[in-house]
């Protein structure tokens, strides 16, 4: 193409960087058209504008080179945009195909939304194209920007291009050569200057061009044209000189190159197609390069655009996005999350004397760290995804090396829960040639606060100082004047806590608690042979002191060790019995596991634990943790109070804290999956320190804002606990105060030891309620499945004190006879209770599952004179919304006529004029029925049958006749009002009746949708339409249906999301 004969050359169309400069005879080459490289200072103008900080590209060209890759990084804007995927290849390589497959693989895999097509020839973009539309995996639609170059935009629009590849394609931006003005004269003229006879008689100039027909919408038209308009302007003067027309051939180029070479300055410019001043610079190409900005529309480019190089950039906001969307597409594609890694540092000790238990713990701690990696894999509304790396430590030197591991692939790392393996895991990951983010969710030594020496380290828990003044605060709360303390030697953790509890209670608010002892136990007692002899000589000294309340700093396991030992028989024992105060170590054991010689020892041991979990984060979490395997997640969970051990929430809000500033950061595209490992890592540090105050943090599995104050600790903020019942109940709090002073606020009766001092404090009120259950229930297991939520129910309520601050008391009530019984029954059930001395009576009547049995009770008790309130979950009759025969009547479901406005409301949207109504004479079915009707008939248009009625439990044969009955009055549309079973024998008469074949229509309320069908006649019901109850929603139905689902499959019970029983016939 570039023969070195002397003879120059106008390249209209050729843009590559690479591919000319190595060109022989560039030196008299005359470029037209904006270089690769312009084209990228370009794109890095578009990226800017639509804050597109991220992308991928996938260049094949002559010379392996990206040239527009290389003018994007070359600008201020461009040279910060991370790329993900970056194939570069020459296109004469034989495995073009196989490497295209695999970049836009590579691009499906990454998720980048916005993507660079760079192909130099049309065969090359002809086979990408293809290979583009023929992927199983979409890389194009709505999210997936493609930007192609000048070569593949042109090649998009040739005939060979295949219309599924246009399609896919539509909405791509390129940025091409300016376009020629249409309606100009030079370009409505340009074939006639070809056929110029002083341009071709001469053999000055030889131009090949396409028609103008093909000319119109094709990119570069306006640059093939000016090259036209050049080689006319440089014949027109060599042609008005008659000497050199009559020169030799070497003379002649030598003239055009002189008359091109002076096309240089504004002066000898020529008016370009496009409208702009056409000369070149000194380098041979065009002045003040200029680009179009263009969408590819239907079958064709519509400029959208522009951009100079004097700055000037200017776009449109009405044109195609991919997919024929109207939304800006984002760096990601759709669905797409960038993903982090995160580390994790939990417990696994091989050896020790606490090891097994210490385990134990370290499993149900990667067990909750496993929940939230899943939750947020399963948030579509999150904007980041996790990669978890797990490291399970013990030993200082574990630690040590673990931090070093993790430091040479994760973002942050979340971790550990012992202070020492926490400032080896620190010493490492504050390292300057490190930089990592830690947050501790169990951690508390005070010496982690010095920033200094910990510079990238934070913790969503409290440190020891804290919790020493709580526990002094305590002590001085009970009146303890005289208090012992042991802990454990050459532990931090110990020490720490043991020095900020002696510097709280020798303060001027609490310099009435005198410490008489402090012993130190040696850190291996649980494997020295003499280990009951040292904790025998320490009870003794403390007696002998006349102590008797001990604050123990200790793990659990010894802690647990010295209770018992102080709780034998003829051992060292103050008069008045022991008191046990522990730290949140020593209180952290599972009482369930231990003997009942320790859960003995250990009733009426008072002290802090971490804040327990509570809200609708917490019971989230907790709902998801109860569906997974308890074999590769395992966790107290499980257990009876389905409550996790402590720490476990503070493991939650550390893993939502990292999520929380991972997500910001994406969200303000301050970072992306592709942006630098370093870059990640320091801007995470910076997010999580902006969470700095209860208006800038977050609210968390503890029930409170997290945040971290100005030496990076969490909220400080403690449970106050006691042991009684065989397990630990919270029964007060202690919150820093921020503005008025610290608070121990202690809510419930506080059991001590046998001999210890009571504290004089009301205990949560107790309230009895009778419970009357299910009526007439022909095989028992509603009245079984309603017995087990009523327990998962009452035990939630247990476990939440805080919300619930009251206890109920449920005497159950079953029902013999009908349900016309039960008003007697429970009028009855009050006198007993009300006669009784050692009780205050009924508060409430909970249960009440059928609408007779609650009519007949209600009844009763007005008639007796007995004001109390009548609670129902299922008893749904219309007539119990008349509140002067029922004033003390409630209920949390809808009554009846909801469902009969439902019927209403159906009947009207599919025009329906006639409508058959059947149910049965009780109070449910009735009410129903009469209620249907009446709303019906209040349309206008529609004549309602009268009820036709059948006693309930009828025989199929009774229900027969009435079905027959129905079917004479000619209503293909009826309505059943009729509990589950009677519901169940009108289906019957009427298949019987051929009344389930095509043409009829049976509608119903929830007493139809409670039924369940076998695989045997679920095809000859599938015409029934019906209203429901909702089903449950939230963090507190999530949790209570899980427990159930649980329990239920234990039980052989059937098992369902939905716990909801409509009106009290059947589970939903």
């Amino acid at each position: 193409m570039f023969a070195s004969n002397g003879i120059a050359v106008i390249a209209a169309t050729a843009t590559s960087d690479s591919l000319l400069s190595r060109a022989a005879g560039s030196d008299i080459l005359f470029r037209l058209s904006p270089s690769d490289q312009t084209q990228g200072q370009a794109l890095a103008s578009v990226l800017d504008f639509f804050n597109w900080t991220s992308m991928s590209s996938v260049s094949v060209n002559t010379y392996n080179e990206s040239d527009i890759v290389t003018g994007l990084r070359s600008t201020a804007l461009g040279s910060n945009v991370a790329f993900g995927v970056q194939l570069s290849l020459e296109s004469n390589a034989s495995d073009v195909t196989a490497r295209l497959d695999e970049s836009f693989t590579e691009v499906k895999g990454i998720g980048t939304g916005i993507n660079l097509l760079d192909v130099g020839d049309a065969t090359t973009s002809e086979v990408a194209y293809a290979r583009i539309a023929a992927r199983t995996e979409r890389v194009t639609g709505v999210g997936w920007q493609w930007i192609a170059s000048g070569a593949a935009a042109v090649a998009l629009q040739q005939t060979t291009i295949a219309n599924s590849a246009r399609v896919d394609m539509q909405g791509t931006l390129a940025l091409v050569p300016l376009y020629a003005d249409l309606s100009s004269e030079l370009w409505m003229n340009y074939t006639n200057i070809l056929s110029s006879e002083h341009v071709f008689s001469s053999g000055l100039a030889t131009c090949s061009v396409l028609p103008r027909s093909r000319m119109i919408n094709l990119p570069f038209r306006g640059q093939v044209a000016d090259s036209v308009l050049l080689i006319e302007r440089a014949a027109t003067l060599l042609s008005a000189n008659a000497s050199l027309l009559q020169g030799s051939a070497s003379v002649r180029r030598n003239a055009m190159h002189y008359h091109l070479s002076n096309i240089d300055s504004p002066a000898s410019a020529v008016t370009s197609s496009s409208g702009n001043l056409l000369y070149f610079t000194s380098e041979r190409m065009a002045a003040n390069p200029s680009l179009q900005i263009v969408s590819f529309d239907g079958n064709r480019w519509a400029a959208v655009g522009a951009w100079n190089s004097s700055g000037g950039f200017s776009i449109g906001d009405d044109f195609l996005w991919p997919g024929f969307s109207t939304e800006i597409p984002s760096e990601l594609a759709p669905g797409y999350r960038p993903r982090f890694k995160i580390g994790f540092l939990y417990l696994n000790i091989s050896s020790g004397n606490n090891s097994d238990a210490d385990n134990v713990l370290g499993r149900e701690y990667l067990s909750a760290f496993n929940v939230s990696i899943m939750h947020l894999a399963q948030n579509t509304s999150a904007k980041v995804y996790f990669e978890p790396y797990a490291r399970g430590v013990g030993t200082d030197e574990e630690c040590a090396q673990a931090a070093a591991d993790l430091a040479q692939d994760v973002h942050v790392v979340i971790g550990g829960y012992r202070s020492n393996c926490t400032i080896a895991a620190a010493e490492v990951l504050g390292r300057p040639d490190v930089n990592i983010s830690q947050i501790s969710y169990g951690s508390t030594v005070e010496t982690l606060s010095d920033t200094r020496l910990y510079p990238w380290f934070l913790r969503v828990v409290p440190p020891d100082s804290f919790q020493g003044t709580a526990l002094a605060e305590l002590t001085q709360r009970f009146g303890w004047n005289k208090v012992a303390l042991l802990y454990t030697e050459d532990n931090i953790y110990a020490e720490g806590l043991r020095t900020s509890f002696q510097r709280a209670s020798n303060g001027t608010l609490l310099n009435s608690t005198q410490i008489t002892v402090i012993r130190g136990m040696p850190a291996d007692i649980g494997i020295v042979p003499n280990a009951n002899e040292i904790i025998d000589e320490a009870l003794t000294e403390i007696v002998a002191r006349e102590t008797q309340v001990v604050l123990l700093v200790v793990y659990s396991g010894l802690a647990q060790r010295i209770v018992v030992r102080g709780s034998r028989a003829g051992g060292p024992r103050p008069p008045d019995g022991w008191i046990w105060v522990g730290t949140d170590s020593s209180t952290a054991f599972e009482p369930t596991r231990g003997s009942d010689e320790v859960r003995d020892a250990v009733t009426g041991m008072v002290g802090t634990r971490p804040k327990g979990g509570q809200g609708f984060v917490y019971l989230r979490l907790l709902s998801e943790w109860l569906q997974l395997s308890r074999t590769y997640n395992p966790g107290s969970v499980f257990g009876i109070s389905a409550t996790p051990r402590p720490y476990v929430p503070e493991l939650f809000d550390a893993f939502a804290a990292v999520e929380l500033a991972l997500s910001d950061l994406v969200k303000n595209k301050r970072i992306s999956q592709l942006s630098s490992i370093r870059s990640v890592r320091n801007k995470v540090f910076d997010q999580l320190l902006s969470y700095n105050s209860v208006e800038n943090g977050f609210f968390g599995a503890i029930g409170s804002t997290i945040f971290f104050d100005d030496r990076r600790n969490g909220p400080a903020e403690y449970d106050i606990v006691n042991f009684q019942g065989g397990q630990w109940r919270k029964v007060g709090d202690w919150i820093r105060g921020r503005t008025d002073g610290d608070k121990l606020k202690l809510e419930l009766l506080t059991v001590l030891p046998s001999g210890g001092i009571g504290m004089e404090m009301a205990s949560p009120p107790t309230f009895e309620v009778l419970y009357v259950s299910l009526v007439q229930d022909a095989d028992g297991e509603l009245s079984e499945q309603l017995a087990l939520v009523r327990s998962i129910a009452l035990q939630y309520l247990a476990n939440n004190q805080r919300t619930y601050t009251v206890r109920l008391d449920l005497t159950i009530l079953s029902p013999n006879g009908t349900t016309a019984d039960c008003g007697s029954m429970v009028s009855e059930a009050i006198r007993k209770q009300a006669n009784r001395t050692d009780r205050f009576g009924y508060v409430a009547i909970l249960g009440l599952i059928q609408s007779a049995c609650s009519i007949s009770v209600s009844n009763r008790l007005k008639a007796d004179g007995i004001d109390i309130p009548i609670i129902s979950f299922g008893s749904t009759s219309s007539d119990l919304s008349n509140k002067t025969s029922h004033p003390n009547f409630f209920r949390t479901c809808p009554g009846d006529n909801n469902q009969a406005s439902v019927a209403r409301d159906l009947v009207a949207r599919y025009n329906w004029t006639k409508i058959g109504i059947i149910g049965t004479s009780d109070p449910y079915g009735l009410g129903l029925a009469n209620s249907v009707y009446e709303a019906v008939l209040s349309l206008g248009n529609v004549v309602p049958s009268k009820p036709i009625l059948f006693d309930p439990n009828s025989d199929l044969s009774d229900v027969l006749e009435k079905v027959r009955q129905l079917r004479a009055g000619n209503t293909a549309v009826n309505y059943i009002s009729a509990f589950t079973d009677d519901t169940r024998t009108v289906l019957r008469a009427a298949e019987l009746n051929n009344m389930l074949s095509e043409g009829w229509t049976w509608l119903g309320g929830d007493g139809l949708t409670a039924l369940q069908f076998n695989s045997s006649n679920q095809v000859a019901v599938q015409s029934l339409v019906g209203s429901s109850l909702i089903i449950g929603n939230g963090a507190v139905f999530e949790f209570l249906s899980t427990r159930y689902t649980l329990q239920a499959v234990k039980k052989n019970l059937v098992a369902r999301n939905n716990v909801v029983f409509p009106s009290g016939r059947s589970v939903s």
